[in-house]
């Protein structure tokens, strides 16, 4: 699996970009995280690898293939998407809400197969969330929400899934047991999941490669966690003063308070 980025510049209008010259090359499994303040393109960014978006100039490519050229049910196939939590309820049960995720297996006119249930069944028991199968998802918790929409996008079984602040939602004890999980499935179903975070710590003690944005919408950096997240990069990046120290072999960050 891999995503290339070649020239990328993408805006609403031509005289106002969000991405400027996008270059990266993105290869293999793991968990990348996507880090930066706000407004620097990070869901636009994932949104021109699925052809949600298409770039003003510039092409993204997927395998080698020009994302652009391929039907949306091709790109369906290869890349699993989440989007950004939203207030959106579904008068259906969970289990059949996350069900929708294995739409993208069907060859012919979808219809339910064994293997879609058990799948189903397994995702939700990794995310604890097995017990609430028959429940109405209009009745969960905005937090609950999330771990289902996150339960759909890993359903799907792509080999790749971008995942648009999938922990928003959550407390930090369920951040962290998210975070932890979406790093074992990428490592042990040899999958490649993109996730934005805004929570440095989480994508620091978890991440296998961290791909670093700046104002205007550039990428600063990409690589190892230990080689993008540092004091300079953090001050220059989101103006804060901090020391980073390593804990068990990764960046922990202690931010200085102002006088």
């Amino acid at each position: 699996m891999r995503v290339q980025f070649e020239n990328v510049n993408f805006g609403y209008t031509k005289n106002e970009l969000i991405l400027h010259d996008i270059n990266m090359d993105l290869e293999g499994p793991g968990l990348y995280c996507i880090i930066g303040p706000n407004g620097v393109g990070k869901s636009t960014l994932i949104k021109c690898m699925n052809k949600l978006l298409k770039p003003s100039s510039g092409r993204v490519l997927l395998d080698g293939e020009d994302v652009a050229e391929l039907s949306n049910k091709d790109v369906a196939v290869k890349i699993g998407y989440v989007p950004v939590s939203t207030t959106d309820v579904f008068a259906m049960s969970v289990f059949d809400t996350v069900l929708i995720g294995r739409a993208n297996k069907s060859k012919s006119r979808w219809k339910t197969s064994k293997e879609d249930i058990v799948k189903v069944h397994q995702i939700l028991k990794a995310l604890d969330m097995e017990k609430y199968a028959q429940r109405g998802f209009n009745e969960l918790s905005a937090g609950q929400h999330q771990k289902i929409a996150i339960a759909r996008g890993l359903v799907q079984e792509t080999e790749i899934l971008l995942l648009d602040e999938p922990t928003s939602n959550l407390d930090i004890k369920h951040q962290l047991f998210v975070t932890e999980l979406l790093h074992e499935i990428a490592i042990r179903k040899n999958c490649m999941i993109i996730m934005i975070s805004h929570n440095l710590e989480i994508a620091c003690k978890y991440a296998d490669k961290v791909i670093m944005m700046e104002a205007p919408g550039k990428i600063r950096q990409v690589g190892e966690v230990n080689d993008v997240v540092n004091h300079d990069s953090l001050l220059e990046v989101y103006g804060v003063d901090c020391d980073v120290v390593l804990h068990q072999g990764r960046p922990a960050i202690h931010y200085n308070q102002e006088e």
